[in-house]
């Protein structure tokens, strides 16, 4: 499923490098740990990825000898629980998309692939890698994008992810909370190390229901 809204804010003429942001979301949610206090639980807050990713224009003006950028794509991939496993967890989600998706800042696309259950109940993502390689390289062969900005940390990614890097002209850069090795790094990638300040300026309290 992919929900989205197009829309531009950006001045006609003006000479801005468009960027897009691809969020593996529970990349997202669990590497908080790298910068939330002792004991917080990372589900326990409500991180607003449209907050998230106008945090990245400031930190795009940042990179050494880069030109004017703004991010004006972002992709949210996620698994999604089935309605009649989890109701509650599907609904919740469904709400989040919702308001994720109604934003006139940005164009913002969230793709889901529903959860697979194992027998004793407990669940893993099964297709969000693939959806992530998927955009990654229609990012790469749209003329449109200067930069893509992975947020994410999946050695899976790596064989598209070295393909795009000598094939593309696309400037691949990653994203992580906190000085947390990132298997998708190579010498040379610009990697945006994200604080405990700037979740706070992308997340409810701590403890804030979704």
């Amino acid at each position: 499923m992919v929900n989205s809204v197009k829309s531009f804010d950006i001045a006609a003429g003006k000479a801005v490098e468009e960027v897009n942001l691809l969020l593996e979301w529970q990349n997202v949610v669990k590497g908080t740990t790298a910068v939330l206090p002792y004991g917080v639980d990372p589900y326990s807050l409500q991180i607003d990825p449209i907050r998230l990713a106008r945090g990245f224009d400031h930190r795009l003006a940042q990179r050494p000898g880069s030109a004017s950028a703004r991010v004006t794509r972002l992709d949210v991939f996620t698994g999604i629980h089935h309605p009649f496993r989890n109701r509650r967890a599907h609904d919740v989600l469904a709400r989040q998309i919702a308001r994720w998706t109604s934003t006139s800042s940005l164009e913002v696309h969230v793709h889901t692939a529903e959860l697979s259950y194992d027998e004793d109940g407990r669940y893993h993502e099964k297709e969000i890698d693939a959806l992530f390689d998927m955009r990654l390289v229609d990012a790469a062969d749209d003329s449109r994008f200067g930069t893509a900005i992975l947020f994410a940390n999946d050695r899976d990614h790596k064989p598209w992810l070295d393909r795009i890097r000598r094939r593309s002209r696309i400037h691949i850069e990653l994203a992580s909370w906190g000085d947390v090795n990132n298997v998708l790094w190579q010498r040379g990638t610009w990697v945006h190390k994200l604080t405990a300040d700037d979740l706070r300026r992308c997340s409810g309290p701590y403890g804030d229901a979704a």
